[in-house]
């Protein structure tokens, strides 16, 4: 660190995806200066995405999700799933490939999902709801794989859907902490 100065907030937005992590910045203050930067909306993509015809860029334009739909979805999937480890997982799942989007926005590994994975066909494929859910921020299923193009990332909706995530797990845990709360009648041992 001591040969790097991010002395201004052009040498700021110069900063390769991922060395903030490699900082040792925490990941709510890296997002809170990505959005500072970017204005909601950070640059992820290289110039020639701005030169793409416009039907590239029209699926994220399209698809506004309201934050009230995050919740549907994730309501939804919480009934499709039967047992509360394998809600649990997928809401896991959810939350991780949510933060990796909007921690690494330009790197191709964290825009693939192979739903023939054990950890995915037992959680994603078994929610209909979840791969809606994945579909909302953009994600094409193709050949047995979620893809999402460089053209459909959108932060704002990805930071709606993080807020939603994140809730729904804070709920989960608040329902098995307080055995009275929720109908699942605490934590089973």
């Amino acid at each position: 660190m001591e040969d790097e100065w991010f002395d201004t907030v052009s040498s700021l937005k110069k900063l390769p995806p991922g060395k903030m992590a490699e900082l040792g910045l925490p990941q709510r203050l890296q997002l809170e200066i990505q959005d500072r930067l970017f204005g909601k909306a950070p640059a992820a993509a290289p110039p020639k995405v701005q030169a793409a015809p416009e039907p590239a860029i029209a699926p994220t334009m399209a698809t506004a999700v309201l934050p009230m739909e995050w919740n549907v979805l994730l309501s939804k999937l919480t009934e499709e799933l039967s047992e509360s480890a394998e809600i649990m997982k997928c809401l896991n799942i959810l939350h991780t490939v949510t933060t990796n989007l909007l921690t690494y926005p330009t790197e191709g590994k964290y825009r693939k999902i192979k739903l023939a994975a054990p950890a995915m066909s037992a959680t994603i494929g078994k929610s209909a709801s979840a791969r809606q859910f994945l579909s909302k921020l953009g994600f094409e299923e193709k050949e047995g794989e979620l893809t999402l193009s460089e053209y459909n990332y959108s932060w704002p909706k990805l930071s709606d859907a993080l807020a939603a995530v994140d809730s729904a797990i804070a709920q989960r845990l608040r329902t098995f902490a307080c055995p009275h709360s929720g109908s699942q009648g605490g934590v089973r041992v």
